[in-house]
């Protein structure tokens, strides 16, 4: 097995009655049960990004649900509407997630009637997309359904690997869930230190920064993390918000305009020096000019450098490990179709969904840099609390995979009597 397995998302939608209607029959074929998974006792997958963001709690999303929605709705003739009165059904029906937002050559769709030769079909675009040794997760759960062809299948399949050509330095840091729930876990980062060779820390790009104030308002910054896959951008996101709709829509819009750009701080403090031997060399008023003047650089080089796109001098970097690894079904979206067409009911919907980030690699692109020279104080970029994952393709204006890390479930702890190797985020329990 690779050291990084960053994220595989696969999801089977079965429609388990009369998946495709008969010109012949009104009642439709005998149902067919199928043994329910068994997820978690609290999954933390939701079937679209309309989620609510609690205190203390991990949700995710990945877009291989509403592809093999999608397919089934191409299927079907039209939006597939069921009888739920949950509104997350309603807005898989009302939505479509455009292919051109995931990497094609990472997904496999599939849809049809079930049959041997559907399988076999299946079967060889995995082993082509993925390796000879590549199988679905999830296939196995209808192997005793009658392949027949009266029952239809929605599969969407996505797996990708990424690494970071530098890993970055292993690290702990302190993670709190909320105020009363705090626990020390394994992460990765460093902090900045000129004197040093630290070619992990240039991989990190800083989109946004935007310090909290004295009235209450929350640090707030978004990262992207250099990998080695091609066309595809890791963002990490500290922009707390009610759903995990609205943190991803509010981390995307700085992601597509940040505040930061690029500052070279060795620029800046050699026009300082220079004009202060100028000011030396000089009198009267024309000191008193380049001094005034010096003045303003200095300002002006203080506010740039607290909006640098890279990590400056003594500024920090720490994010924990992540995996997660979960199977959940969504009895939610099952019901009988409302709408004519090719299908008649849903029976089935599952997830299956596995997320690792790591020191090696996951999908993060960016590079920062700060200064501190003359006594400011330093940026961190520590997630030390609820933050937000997102993986998006090239230029998609949303993300494929969105995860708010709420709670240390999905964490590595340090066990207890362990002593950490070193300590970054020692004594910054909220990483801002």
């Amino acid at each position: 097995m690779r050291s990084v397995q960053a994220l595989r998302c696969l999801l089977v939608m079965l429609v388990c009655l009369a998946g495709c209607r008969s010109a012949t029959s009104t009642t439709g074929p005998k149902v067919h049960a199928i043994a329910p998974a068994s997820p978690p006792a609290r999954s933390p997958l939701s079937p679209t990004l309309d989620v609510a963001i609690e205190p203390g709690k991990t949700v995710a999303w990945c877009a291989t649900l509403q592809l093999a929605w999608d397919a089934l709705s191409d299927v079907h003739g039209g939006p597939v509407w069921v009888d739920s009165v949950d509104p997350q059904a309603g807005v898989m029906a009302a939505s479509r997630f455009p292919r051109a937002w995931i990497d094609e050559q990472s997904t496999v769709v599939a849809v049809g009637p079930l049959t041997r030769k559907l399988d076999r079909q299946i079967e060889a675009a995995v082993k082509q997309r993925f390796g000879n040794e590549a199988e679905s997760g999830l296939l196995s759960s209808i192997a005793d359904l009658p392949r027949d062809g009266r029952h239809a299948i929605a599969l969407a399949m996505f797996r990708k690997e990424f690494s970071f050509a530098h890993p970055f330095e292993k690290d702990t840091l302190m993670f709190s869930a909320s105020l009363e729930q705090e626990r020390r876990v394994r992460g990765f980062g460093g902090t900045r230190d000129p004197g040093k060779s630290q070619a992990a820390l240039d991989q990190v790009h800083v989109l946004w920064h935007s310090p909290g104030d004295d009235e209450g308002s929350e640090t707030e910054y978004v990262v992207e993390v250099q990998t080695q896959a091609a066309g595809e951008r890791l963002i990490l996101s500290h922009c707390p918000r009610s759903t995990l709709r609205e943190a991803v829509m509010k981390t995307m819009s700085r992601v597509r305009s940040p505040n930061t750009s690029r500052f070279d701080a060795n620029a800046w403090t050699a026009e300082l020096e220079d004009m202060e031997q100028r000011s030396l060399a000089t009198e009267g008023a024309a000191r008193i000019a380049i001094q005034a003047e010096m003045e303003s650089r200095l300002r002006d080089g203080w506010m740039k450098q607290r909006l640098s796109d890279r990590l400056e001098e003594d500024e920090t970097f720490l994010v924990p490990n992540v995996r997660l690894d979960a199977l959940q079904q969504f009895s939610q979206l099952l019901g009988t179709l409302t709408t004519a067409g090719a299908i008649r009911r849903i029976d089935d919907v599952r997830q299956l969904v596995r997320f690792s980030l790591n020191e090696r690699g996951a999908s993060i692109e960016s590079e920062a840099v700060v200064g501190g020279l003359f006594g400011t104080e330093p940026r961190r970029f520590v997630f030390g609390r609820g933050f937000l994952i997102l993986l998006v393709h090239r230029d998609a204006p949303m993300p494929y995979f969105a995860m708010w890390v709420g709670d240390a479930d999905v964490l590595e702890p340090v066990p207890d009597g362990e002593t950490p190797a070193t300590a970054t985020g020692e004594g910054k329990l909220f990483g801002d």
